[in-house]
């Protein structure tokens, strides 16, 4: 799997900026990598790179349950502006289809490891820069989210 660009042209759009910020994080990440071939700069899945896309195939994408709770809670907190709102209603529909325990239309939790999905879910949308991921050991009304989890 590759793409080309001419690394000439300028990135002018917010979009192209967006993809140049993508791709970058990717390289670095060593998910990608460049080649040049005449003009134009090949992009490349690394190997690591088709084990991330294997592992993370977004349409069934879910969250292991481990045999065991540790008692505390990864939630995720995010305010993506108005302008994305396209991209927050989506990303907001997937954490809902993880399973997540919605506690305010922004924040929502979920007792097992998740920064994997998350931060995938994050650099997919290109909103990383507005979610929060954080671990809480308690919150108000706790037990309604054990009761959906099945937690004691």
């Amino acid at each position: 799997m590759h793409a080309a660009y001419d690394v000439r042209t300028p990135w002018e759009s917010h979009a192209g900026n967006h993809i140049k910020r993508t791709l970058d994080r990717l390289r670095k990440r060593k998910l990608v990598k460049f080649k040049e071939k005449g003009d134009k700069v090949i992009i490349e899945l690394t190997d690591l790179g088709k084990k991330e896309i294997i592992r993370f195939d977004i349409n069934k994408m879910e969250i292991a349950r481990s045999k065991k709770w540790d008692g505390r809670w990864w939630m995720v907190i995010f305010d993506i502006p108005e302008k994305y709102k396209k991209r927050r209603n989506i990303f907001q529909r997937k954490l809902k289809e993880l399973g997540f325990y919605f506690i305010q239309k922004s924040v929502c939790l979920h007792p097992f490891s998740c920064k994997k999905e998350t931060d995938f879910l994050r650099e997919f949308y290109g909103i990383k820069k507005w979610v929060n991921l954080l671990r809480v050991d308690y919150f108000e009304e706790e037990y309604k989210a054990k009761l959906k989890f099945n937690l004691k």
